[in-house]
């Protein structure tokens, strides 16, 4: 008579148990740490990259008008360009974080629109229309960069208010460049390499969401113009 054999596997001890769910464990997490810390460093990374992109942006706007600093059209004798220059100077750079500027966007002589055939001053008085739109200004005030704002008061500045337009840094005529945003400037600054020429512009920007994330660029403006002679 054949009897069945039966395979009696060992028990498992509540020990081997125990270790086997606490190396479990340990691996879990494990693997939880390494994920949470793979998502910090691509949430850090995505943040550089988008501050990246805000600062270029921002140089790329400020170099695209200051490159262009000292545009003239043809000199007339009617010209208002003395009633807004410092020094002969179409620019001021009142210090690294303020600077002032006029370009004759449109060439006609005159800082603002010529008003039909009209000479562009009156007796020390400007006589032209939108001023403010060939008028520039950038600088960098409470953590944030302000722009020079177009103001219809300034078209009827005499001499000396006109001038002050690129003399001063706090007048009313400015406001915020970026209303709204998830970063703050803590740097901007013009030095010139070359006077006259070539200027330097540094920026920094410090991201609202994760204030240990700072990325700082500079860029060069070449002045196309140069000096006026």
């Amino acid at each position: 008579m054949w009897r069945n054999k039966i395979s009696v596997l060992p028990a498992v001890s509540l020990v081997e148990l125990l270790i086997s769910l606490a190396l479990g464990s340990l691996l879990l997490s494990a693997a939880a740490a390494l994920y949470s810390h793979i998502y910090l460093q691509q949430t850090k990374y995505r943040e550089l990259i988008n501050l990246q992109a805000h600062t270029h942006q921002l140089l790329d706007y400020l170099n695209q008008h200051i490159q262009h600093m000292n545009l003239q059209g043809q000199p007339h004798p009617d010209s208002n360009y003395a009633l807004f220059q410092h020094q002969g100077k179409n620019y001021h750079l009142i210090h690294q974080s303020c600077l002032l500027f006029f370009n004759d966007v449109n060439q006609d002589g005159c800082v603002g629109n010529r008003i039909k055939s009209e000479s562009c001053h009156l007796n020390g008085m400007n006589n032209t229309n939108e001023v403010g739109k060939e008028l520039f200004g950038f600088k960098f005030e409470n953590q944030a960069i302000y722009v020079f704002n177009d103001d219809s008061a300034i078209r009827r500045c005499h001499q000396t208010q006109c001038e002050k337009v690129l003399t001063s840094c706090q007048h009313h005529l400015w406001h915020n460049l970026v209303e709204q945003s998830d970063y703050r400037v803590d740097m901007l600054r013009f030095q010139w390499e070359i006077p006259e020429r070539l200027l330097n512009i540094e920026l920094a920007l410090t991201s609202l969401k994760q204030p240990e994330i700072r990325y700082q660029a500079q860029a060069y403006s070449y002045l196309f113009n140069g000096a006026p002679e």
